[in-house]
């Protein structure tokens, strides 16, 4: 017999003693194939657990600490411009297209929207900052990422971008803030302070 196909043998379609409200179920056995699926699941999950938190895994302390350890060292080469470079190199059209299609790859849209007037994060074409309205800032932001209480709530891009992508996302931001606000999440008044872009 197939291990797909049902069991025909003794308990096929006999109904189990028991009724409620009128209805009765069926006391047939599992399909062989479902229980075996149920067997290998349970000894994959297992050995998973062994594996990863007991033995040789890298599910543990050392782990993040490698990671935050890489993050450092990635962080630690890139060499980015000062904030007159970044003035100026946000007048050059190349680098604002460059950074509109970084903007979008890099997912921003999820917590910015698709005009980046805020959604869960901030309005990026107002008036108002978290962090001042300094390029510097914007191309610290974009590279570390933000956090508040010990969660992250701006996830780091400098595992994804290089120094010229983050910095060409700071340029578009800022291209955006010229052309004129745009109204969209309400500023957060206990956090956000008045600083708008005058370059």
């Amino acid at each position: 017999m197939s291990d797909f196909a049902p069991d025909h043998g003794q308990g096929y379609d006999q109904e189990r003693s028991h009724a409620f409200d009128g209805i009765t179920e069926y006391d047939n056995s599992l399909p062989r194939w479902w229980v075996w699926m149920l067997y290998v699941s349970v000894v994959v999950a297992v050995s998973y657990m062994v594996y990863f938190h007991a033995l040789s895994g890298e599910l543990s302390r050392a782990d993040v600490d490698k990671y935050e350890d890489e993050i450092r060292i990635r962080t630690a080469k890139i060499k980015f411009k000062t904030e007159e470079e970044l003035v100026a190199l946000s007048k050059d059209s190349a680098k604002i297209a460059k950074g509109k299609e970084a903007m979008s790859k890099a997912g921003c849209l999820a917590c910015h929207g698709p005009e980046y007037t805020g959604i869960i994060g901030p309005n990026l074409r107002d008036k108002y900052w978290l962090y001042t309205s300094k390029m510097t800032t914007m191309v610290e932001t974009i590279t570390n990422g933000r956090t508040v209480n010990g969660v992250a709530v701006m996830p780091a891009q400098n595992l994804t971008l290089k120094a010229d992508a983050i910095e060409a996302i700071a340029c578009y931001i800022v291209q955006l803030n010229r052309e004129g606000e745009k109204t969209g999440m309400r500023p957060q008044a206990a956090r956000e302070k008045e600083d708008p872009i005058k370059y």
